[in-house]
Order: structure tokens, then sequence, then C-alpha cells
């Protein structure tokens, strides 16, 4: 990865976002760590966890860390959300699709921060290892990579293939990693979605497939072009309309993660298991979250 003067990066303060911080603060002069607060998530602050040690471990880089509340956005993308989730149930579980909707919406908050602050450059912290959640899947981050471009910025993924777990690399390097459950931490912000949208993903080892993510970003782009051109408006930036994502011709990532058998013998086991003790919370919680936004939409809420 060259040298850059500045770089946006969303960072939650988790092992992923984290990681990816310590490996950008070696390559760029300038970082900006953008904390998205949106409808779900409590306790912001902590994604400052382990900020005071990334700074003294990268005294040569400035950090700029700012929390940004992005629920505005949010809700935009989540208009036709009890549509979606019926026209995709089949393949894809509410909880998932919400999931998708919300990194979505930091991505076109991303873009607009960076437009604003005059970053060339964002990026976030995406594994292939981490292949079950969608926006670590290829399609999901080519399709963002296009979106980037068409307005003159670079996205780039500097830990996708990162050959370590990022806890190891982490713990090696004397951060605060704690414990973690289904991919909840203690030092990043807390969604209150995270529990169970894990769950759900790691009892299929594979998730939801490729395909569907790819189609349901596809089908997105428009309302995500009309956001970010709503907020240029708002800004009163003199930026022209890109006419539609184009795809970046560098650095495209081309296959996704196959787990291997011994990974999915291994997953389906634990899955197995969770899916029997945790299944009543699990289809009740769904069920709530559909209604309440069925509801919200109804009174007014999304618009």
């Amino acid at each position: 990865m060259r040298n850059i003067d500045k770089v946006m990066l969303n960072f939650s303060g988790g092992y992923d976002s984290l990681t990816a911080a310590t490996v950008l603060a070696g390559k760029a002069k300038e970082v900006h760590l953008v904390t998205f607060r949106v409808l779900t998530e409590v306790f912001l602050g902590l994604s400052r966890s382990n900020l005071a040690h990334l700074e003294r471990e990268h005294p040569d880089t400035k950090f700029v860390h700012k929390i940004v509340d992005i629920r505005g956005v949010q809700k935009k993308l989540l208009e036709k959300y009890p549509e979606n989730c019926a026209s995709f149930g089949s393949e894809w579980s509410p909880l998932g699709m919400w999931c998708c909707t919300c990194q979505l919406s930091m991505r076109a908050a991303s873009i607009l921060y960076c437009l604003e602050h005059g970053i060339t450059v964002c990026a976030d912290g995406a594994t292939r290892a981490e292949y079950h959640h969608s926006s670590h899947k290829v399609g999901f981050i080519n399709a963002i990579r296009g979106l980037y471009h068409g307005y003159g910025l670079e996205f780039i993924n500097p830990i996708y293939d990162l050959n370590v777990k990022t806890r190891k690399y982490l713990k090696d390097k004397g951060y605060r990693t704690g414990f973690e459950v289904f991919s909840t931490k203690y030092i990043q912000p807390l969604c209150w979605f995270t529990f169970f949208s894990n769950l759900r993903q790691r009892v299929s080892p594979a998730a939801t497939r490729e395909g569907t993510v790819a189609k349901y970003v596809e089908m997105m782009m428009p309302v995500i072009r009309g956001v970010v051109e709503d907020g240029i408006k708002k800004r009163g930036m003199d930026i022209a309309a890109p006419g539609g994502e184009k795809r970046c011709p560098a650095d495209l990532l081309e296959e996704e993660y196959v787990p291997s058998d011994a990974e999915v013998k291994t997953v389906s086991r634990t899955a197995l298991c969770l899916r029997m003790i945790f299944a009543p919370f699990y289809i009740i919680f769904n069920w709530l979250v559909r209604r309440r936004y069925l509801e919200g939409r109804e009174r007014g809420e999304f618009r």
C-alpha cells in the first residue's frame, strides 16, 4: 500500500478496525477514525478504549477521532426494509439484512465525510476470514469500491488478507482485547442487534450467499447515491454527480473466501447446539424487529 497524506477509517474500535488503524498509521500522516452512531448502538465512547495506546505506538501519525450521528441516513436506507425482508426472506434473515443496510449507511456517510474534509482515501476493517458477514463479502466490497470511485475517492481494505487473526495481532502489540461473545466486545460500541445477528450468521458457515448480498447492494445503489447527493447539496459542496458508480480498475477483489470442510464441520456442530438453545429467542426477536419498523414507517418515522 502506497504512502498517503490523509485517510478516513470506518472505526468501531473492535479487533478489525483497530488492526486496520495500526496498518494505516504506518502509511498515512493523518488518520481520521470515524465512529458512526446508528439506531441500535450504545456506549459509543468505548470506541476510544485503545486510542491512547494507538497514539503512543505511532507518534508520527496524527489521529483524529470523531463520533458522527448517521441515524438520519440509516432511516432513509431503511424505508423499504419490511418489503425487502419479504423479497429476500427465503435467502436472507431480516437481521442479516439489517446489518448489511447499516453498513451501507456507514459507507454513504463515509463518502460525505471524505468530501467534506478533503480526504481522498477511505478504508475499513474488512477481512476475508469474516466471510460470513455481508460487508466482508467480495460482492459488497467491489460495489462499494465502484461507488467511491464515482465520487473521485479510493476505497481500500488494508487487512483483507491479513495472515493472522486480528485479536492475536493486537494482543501481541499490547492492546486491550478483553472478552468476546459472538463478536460483541467491550472495547467497541455495543449494538443490541449484534448478538442475535452474529448468532444467525454463524449458524451457516457460509452464511448468506455472495450473490444474494451483491443483488441487494446493487438494488440499494440508487438510494445510496440519492442520500449522498442530498448531503452534498445540503453542505453546499460543488461536486458533480457521478451519473452512476464506476468500477475502479485496480486492486479489485475477485474471489470469495470458501471455508474448508474442517471449518464447516466445526462451525456446524457448534451452530447446531446454539440453534437449539437460542432459536425461540431469535424467532421472537426477529418478529418484534419487523413489526416495530412496519409500525414506525406508518407513523412516518422513516421519511
